[in-house]
């Protein structure tokens, strides 16, 4: 079956939102897809125990990130047939590593701003959109502290190791919950990168939701 669909950009925090930042005008894109919403940005069959291995080639603006559940791979070339933005399109390629029902499907794009890590073998990223770059070079050790802590001791107290590849956390403007637990790519509310000196109980609170 092939379906070939066109669907609209959503502003309430499912599906595919679309966020104009009024900082600087830029846009930022992200998927919601729980607890029903995956059929309102791709054509899926919506039932929670009928998983999928799923391939994604996102066309996007050359000087985009493109995130999702599994490890993105932008091509060298322009994508054929694209939409011209002047600046010139690219193709991402997003392959999970595992299969997902489809409310656990994600994905981010834009010209976010990212800090990259890497903890016992897992590559770590932060994303925000660019007007929050400062404050997350401000929070990064903290948060990428906190991440690292949690893989040590689901690691140690499960004996299973993280099995997604790549573990993004993207902070999104809009977001209508504290955190979606997206495998490879969860999504949080970017009130969560603090602007000023943070409590300790807001930090703690953070930490509380990363863990989850």
């Amino acid at each position: 079956m092939v379906i070939d669909g066109v669907m609209g950009y959503s502003s309430d925090g499912e599906g595919l939102h679309r966020h104009v930042d009024p900082a600087d005008g830029n846009v930022y894109l992200y998927a919601m897809s729980f607890l029903d919403a995956g059929p309102r940005w791709f054509a899926c069959f919506d039932q929670p125990d009928l998983k999928s291995r799923y391939r994604f080639e996102v066309s996007a603006p050359e000087d985009w990130t493109v995130h999702g559940n599994g490890p993105a791979t932008k091509s060298p070339e322009p994508a054929e047939g694209s939409p011209s933005t002047g600046s010139g399109t690219v193709t991402w390629t997003i392959t999970p590593t595992q299969p997902l029902s489809t409310y656990f499907v994600t994905l981010i794009a834009g010209p976010y701003a990212s800090v990259y890590a890497e903890h016992d073998g897992i590559p770590l990223g932060l994303h925000v959109r660019a007007s929050l770059g400062d404050a997350l070079q401000r929070e990064a050790d903290n948060i990428f502290q906190v991440t690292g802590q949690a893989f040590d001791y689901y690691h140690r107290t499960f004996g299973v190791r993280y099995p997604f590849g790549e573990y993004h956390q993207a902070f999104v403007p809009d977001f209508n919950a504290g955190a979606m637990e997206n495998p490879g790519c969860v999504t949080f509310r970017d009130s969560f990168i603090y602007r000023s000196r943070a409590t300790r109980s807001e930090r703690g609170g953070r930490a509380g939701v990363i863990a989850h």
